[in-house]
């Protein structure tokens, strides 16, 4: 179990609780966290950071390895393959191996789109759902290469509230939302 504070810079480290005891590990980081995701495994927590880093760290103990982004991390997606990051401040969504290395960056059309990813269990399939702004407006969802992050196609998603989910072997894809009348 890990547990972080977002977006506090005073409190810039992940803490993991071991299941069994509830005895805590601090891991600190290098700037506030904005996200934090377990690899499958749960050997590894993968942690994006406000100073566009996204580190690898082993649950155990011990060094762990960090890519430089583009942007700030502020949604994770993690399949055993790979490791896609939702951007800020550069828009976007960045693809990071399982070894740390950088693999490919898409930079989105539009500064203001915040891009969320959803990965199949497998990594074969990666989805990107995005918005612009604060209201969260002009809602699309869009289909990525994993292997380089090229855009295979992209659809509005209308409505408010919009959630989007991913069979393990991505061959289905789950969208809801709300519209308010």
């Amino acid at each position: 179990v890990a547990s972080w504070e977002p977006l506090n810079p005073a409190r810039a480290e992940v803490v993991v609780h071991a299941a069994a005891d509830g005895a805590a590990t601090r891991r600190p980081v290098t700037a506030a966290l904005w996200s934090v995701a377990a690899s499958r495994d749960g050997s590894l927590l993968w942690v994006g950071t406000g100073d566009r880093r996204l580190a690898a760290l082993p649950v155990a103990g011990g060094d762990g390895r960090a890519a430089t982004l583009p942007g700030i991390p502020e949604s994770l997606a993690v399949a055993d393959t790979l490791v896609v990051a939702g951007l800020w401040l550069e828009s976007g969504a960045a693809g990071v191996a399982p070894d740390g290395a950088l693999r490919w960056t898409l930079a989105a059309p539009e500064p203001a789109r915040r891009w969320e990813p959803v990965l199949s269990a497998d990594g074969r399939v990666l989805l990107l759902r995005s918005a612009v702004g604060p209201d969260r407006s002009d809602a699309r969802i869009a289909r990525a290469d994993p292997a380089t992050g090229t855009l295979l196609w992209e659809r509005p998603f209308p409505g408010d509230d919009r959630r989007l989910a991913l069979s393990a072997d991505g061959a289905r894809i789950a969208l809801s939302s709300a519209v308010l009348v």
